[in-house]
């Protein structure tokens, strides 16, 4: 089965990177939105390979020479070479690597740029390779879309227009917010127009800062006002895919904290499942809080129907996310059992052409109705982009054909006057 999901993140992109790879080895269709310059999926590998250290894994200066067979040393051990192509993080904090014996120098002089030449390691790692072929059949089978951004204002209309795409799949639909999203921002409208200056030199206000959030005062101090990021789970479970599974993340420094905090957002948003981290910890273990309650529940306090697990990650080599999809996969599957709505055909249909939603169903066949639904509605955008095409066709023909027409009359009138 095949659903639609999408995940966000504002951080460095590792979590939710990794976790798109895993949806899609799943068979799910996944919208990754995603700021610029963070960790993309598949390509976080070939990273990893060259030892990037950078938050946002962003090929460095000596990334790029190492991945070329450039001006590093050599070494026949491949694993001991990898560890000392690099400088360390900070040079003046740490030694520089040392110079294993038999190792030699390799001079720029050494070397002529007419071929590149990739590393034996790099051509011969098995997991690049693998990754390769899993990302070569995602691109085949159009699985992944990716939509990028760079401000606070960006992210937010973007989320908004993706839990909306989501929201056709109903409960097959998974919102995955694995974003780091920070609480404070400065509006657009309330930015500085002008450089901020150092001082304040008597400037017109049309010079100077120009800003509801940013001044300075009488002692060359400058002072920030933040207004706090909108709030968008609320709009999603409540507005934009109110019948997608939702998922959303939190990082705390004190377990105690964290877990509080947890039963409150489910109960606060109404989020399916809360994953949450200890900043310490954050890639061994995650915890899950999850709320089991439902309409047969008559439960005044649905605070006390959250359950809280841990989970951590299945082997040293392996990543937490691994484990972390797959609970919340299994998670999902639960909530499209229990919540999907199905067409009735006894109805009449919408303004879109489709049956309003009035009754349930579970399973492999709720799956294959909403793929008839998705097919249908892909169905009715291929007629309309066709006969937009067809449309802009016949207005061109027509066009040419009056240009045509219009070139002979000319053509005509001038022969006639040239032979009187």
């Amino acid at each position: 089965m095949q659903t639609v999901r999408f995940i966000d993140n504002f951080s460095t992109g590792k979590r939710g990177a990794i976790s798109v790879e895993e949806f899609l080895k799943r068979g799910y269709a996944c919208i990754h939105l995603v700021r610029e310059g963070c960790t993309s999926p598949y390509s976080r590998v070939l990273s990893e390979i060259l030892g990037v250290r950078q938050g946002n894994h962003g090929l460095g200066f000596d990334a790029l020479g190492y991945l070329f067979d450039g001006q590093t040393l050599e070494n026949e051990n491949e694993e001991e070479a990898n560890e000392q192509a690099y400088c360390n993080d900070d040079p003046f904090l740490s030694s520089p690597p040392k110079k294993a014996s038999g190792a030699k120098s390799v001079k720029s002089d050494d070397y002529t740029f007419n071929r590149m030449n990739l590393r034996r390691n790099v051509l011969n790692s098995t997991i690049l390779q693998m990754k390769l072929r899993e990302r070569a059949d995602v691109v085949k089978s159009g699985l992944l879309l990716t939509l990028k951004f760079r401000t606070v204002e960006e992210y937010l209309a973007k989320l908004k227009i993706c839990s909306e795409a989501i929201n056709d799949c109903q409960s097959l639909g998974l919102i995955f917010l694995t974003a780091a999203v920070s609480d404070f921002y400065i509006p657009k409208n309330q930015m500085a127009e002008h450089k901020i200056q150092s001082q304040e030199y008597g400037l017109s206000k049309s010079d100077g800062i120009n800003s509801q959030a940013i001044s300075l005062d009488e002692n060359n101090c400058l002072h920030i006002q933040l207004s706090p990021v909108p709030k968008m789970i609320p709009l999603i479970r409540k507005q934009y895919a109110p019948n997608a599974f939702c998922v959303s993340f939190k990082l705390e420094t004190d377990r105690s904290i964290l877990l509080e905090k947890s039963k409150l957002a489910i109960k606060k948003y109404d989020v399916h499942m809360v994953i949450g981290n200890v900043l310490s910890t954050r890639y061994d273990k995650v915890w899950i809080s999850q709320n089991h309650s439902s309409v047969e529940n008559n439960v005044a306090n649905e605070h006390d129907l959250v359950e809280t697990i841990e989970l951590s990650k299945s082997s040293a080599d392996s990543e937490i996310e691994e484990t972390l999809v797959t609970h919340v996969i299994e998670k999902h599957f639960e909530f499209i059992s229990n919540h999907y709505i199905v067409s009735s055909h006894n109805s009449e249909p919408g303004s879109d052409g489709f049956f309003p939603e009035t009754a349930l169903m579970a399973g492999a066949e709720a799956a294959a109705k909403q793929n008839e639904y998705i097919q249908e509605k892909k169905r009715q955008l291929q007629r309309e982009f066709y006969r937009k095409r067809i449309r802009d066709m016949s207005l061109q023909i027509a066009g040419h054909a009056i240009g045509m027409y219009l070139t002979y009359i000319t053509s005509s009138a001038l022969q006639r006057r040239m032979r009187l």
